[in-house]
């Protein structure tokens, strides 16, 4: 079971420990044992329940390591809406801030119940290369193989901080 698993983990638990992830969600109480345990490994999660507070989240705090999302949330495409408004916000966050090199790369997993057949049809109808390079999980085990060692990964190369504060352009 689970605790099996994370012991398996032991190594990257530690070393992914101070990481902090985005959970977008538009039930978050479905997701609070998930969160809870994560946040008992040392990985502080914060949540957003829309695309929007999500974004704002991101404006103001970028700070994040890695973005849990669920594909099915309603969104609008092109004044359409849409049953795939995780996928949707993804792809817009990554064009809007292409200029930004920390909202841009920041590693996704959506965390959703479709099957693998659900996911490629999704890819087709959504039609979306940025997908090829994103996990889909459905389970909880599953999540915690994928988000632990993609976390303490992304945690063996330390921050770098410049030697100096650089002022503000108020031009």
């Amino acid at each position: 079971p689970l605790w099996e698993k994370l012991s398996q983990l032991e190594a990257e638990i530690d070393k992914s420990q101070g990481s902090r992830i985005l959970w977008i969600d538009d039930q978050p109480s479905l997701i609070l044992s998930e969160r809870r345990i994560l946040r008992a490994l040392g990985i502080e999660v914060v949540t957003a329940q829309n695309s929007q507070n999500a974004e704002n989240v991101l404006i103001n705090d970028n700070d994040f390591d890695l973005i849990i999302s669920d594909v099915q949330r309603e969104g609008k495409v092109s004044n359409r809406k849409t049953r795939y408004g995780g996928i949707y916000f993804i792809k817009e966050l990554r064009e809007k801030y292409r200029a930004n090199p920390i909202i841009k790369s920041l590693p996704v997993v959506f965390y959703s119940a479709y099957t693998t057949e659900d996911i490629k049809s999704i890819k087709e109808q959504v039609g979306e290369e940025f997908l090829d390079e994103i996990n889909f999980v459905a389970t909880f085990d599953v999540l915690l193989l994928k988000v632990i060692p993609l976390l303490a990964k992304l945690r063996e190369n330390p921050v770098t901080v410049s030697p100096k504060k650089v002022p503000t352009d108020l031009a």
